[in-house]
């Protein structure tokens, strides 16, 4: 019967070829949507011991630089049927040192005497702020010193361990000096603990640029009296002291780092490199130190989450590579997508050998719960996947301890879905794609009936229509 009303009438024929296409869109919407391993790029298997709920892994390096989303959303499990089973992030959490201030007294010193040793060392007579005289020995070679000052901390604080001194001084003073800083609990025996370091203070239009740090040696260094020698060469200024503060060491909480190399590119000048990452990354931290020992650049700094995307200026500090004083990290607070580093040199340019620069990107961690059968896969790298990660209290009950779970381990990498996942759709959304146009097809092929429709009823009205000028 209705075959007969599609065959007899204009509009079941019309209707006939939307009818046809809307069922084979609907036998293309019965393809289940749900992602599968070979959606994504790349997987690891992953081994367990016993039989547990939950699991815990470290994401291993190549995870990080391979997904196709910097903040990981392209992280799935897989149980032997391919089932995703439901997983966890989180960061990993180590050791911090905080940092405790230290409050010193200034005195300035004036210098009496000074006479160079055969063993290097040079022997200073100094006069203290009550006026009695204190001789010291130190490592200074044959510079000749030109201001010293005796930093003195509380009493309650001399035994407290600090990593480096910070000194102040006024703005607008144009310097450029190096350190050496001795420490003393008696003010009788010195201890050299830090030699030869930079201190400046540079300024440009309304930029400036001030090294006032020093590292110790011995990170962890104690002392109620430190002894501060200052000497430049070509008679340049010296930064005039006012205040100083020591920074301690307290335990606490810190996320664990991993650390990305820059790849560089140099301008030819030596004043200005584009370093990029391979992919972006949220990076917390950049390390950037002079390719040349014991050399010193001040420099600017911008980044940029992509290649397309506009330099956005980060920071203008000096940076140095000098023996037993490692490169101090520019932080990021909160994390930075970076993908590309330009360091462009300040009054100054580097030797033929670009600086260094690495990321630090903090580590995370994978909780999973082992459910299906088992072994379970683990797969990154789908431009086309979303976020599926629980919250970690949503994963796993309350009582529940994870970071007394077991550890699971990864075999080596395979290949999914290749390298064409990270930036194609995966199978699932050419799917939904091709279901979008199978429904604009047939909104089209409506719209064609519908005319076509018309134009038949349109015919079939003239030719009934008596001829003009007949009578019936």
């Amino acid at each position: 019967m209705i075959d007969s009303w599609l065959k007899k009438t204009t509009l079941g024929r019309g209707l006939l070829a939307p009818a046809l296409l809307l069922a084979a869109v609907n036998a293309a919407c019965a393809v289940p949507a749900a992602p599968e391993p070979q959606d994504f790029a790349w997987g690891r298997e992953i081994n367990t011991a016993g039989g547990n709920a939950f699991y815990r892994l470290t994401l291993p390096d190549d995870v990080y630089q391979q997904t196709a989303w910097p903040d990981l959303r392209d992280l799935r499990v897989f149980d032997q049927q391919g089932r995703q089973v439901s997983f966890a992030l989180r960061a990993i959490e180590a050791p911090k040192i905080q940092p405790l201030r230290v409050p010193l007294t200034v005195f300035p010193l004036r210098i009496a005497r000074q006479s160079q040793q055969e063993d290097g060392n040079k022997i200073l007579a100094l006069k203290r702020p009550d006026g009695t005289e204190l001789v010291v020995s130190a490592p200074v070679n044959e510079t000749r010193v030109r201001a010293s000052y005796l930093l003195v901390a509380g009493a309650e604080q001399g035994n407290i361990d600090l990593g480096h001194i910070t000194l102040g001084w006024p703005a607008g003073h144009t310097s450029q000096a190096s350190g050496t800083l001795l420490g003393s609990d008696d003010m009788k025996q010195w201890q050299p603990r830090a030699d030869g370091v930079p201190l400046l203070d540079l300024s440009a239009d309304r930029d400036r640029l001030i090294l006032n740090q020093i590292d110790l040696a011995e990170y962890g260094a104690s002392a109620r009296y430190w002894l501060l020698l200052m000497y430049a060469e070509n008679e340049q200024a010296l930064p005039p002291i006012a205040s100083a503060e020591g920074i301690g060491a307290t335990v606490g909480p810190e996320v664990e780092q991993m650390t990305l190399p820059l790849k560089g590119l140099d301008d030819k000048r030596h004043q200005q490199g584009i370093y990029q990452l391979t992919r972006p990354q949220y990076l917390s931290a950049l390390t950037i130190e002079p390719a040349e020992p014991n050399s010193v650049l001040p420099l600017a700094i911008e980044t940029r989450p992509s290649p397309d995307a506009a330099w956005v200026a980060l920071d203008k500090r000096v940076f140095y590579n000098l023996e037993e004083h490692p490169a101090k990290p520019v932080d990021f607070e909160p994390a930075r997508l970076v993908q590309g580093v330009r360091i462009t040199a300040i009054d100054t340019q580097w030797d033929d050998f670009l600086p260094k620069i690495s990321g630090r990107r903090p580590r995370v961690e994978l909780v999973f719960n082992a459910g299906g059968k088992g072994p379970w896969l683990l797969a990154w790298g789908s431009r086309a996947a979303g976020d599926a990660a629980l919250p970690m209290d949503a994963l796993i009950p309350g009582d529940i301890n994870s970071d007394a779970l077991d550890m699971a381990t990864l075999d080596k990498r395979i290949t999914l879905g290749g390298a064409a996942r990270l930036t194609e759709p995966a199978p699932a959304a050419r799917r939904a794609a091709w279901m979008r146009y199978g429904l604009w097809a047939l909104l089209a092929a409506g719209a064609l009936s519908l005319a076509w429709m018309a134009w038949r009823l349109w015919r079939d009205i003239n030719r009934a229509a008596p001829p003009s000028g007949t009578e019936e």
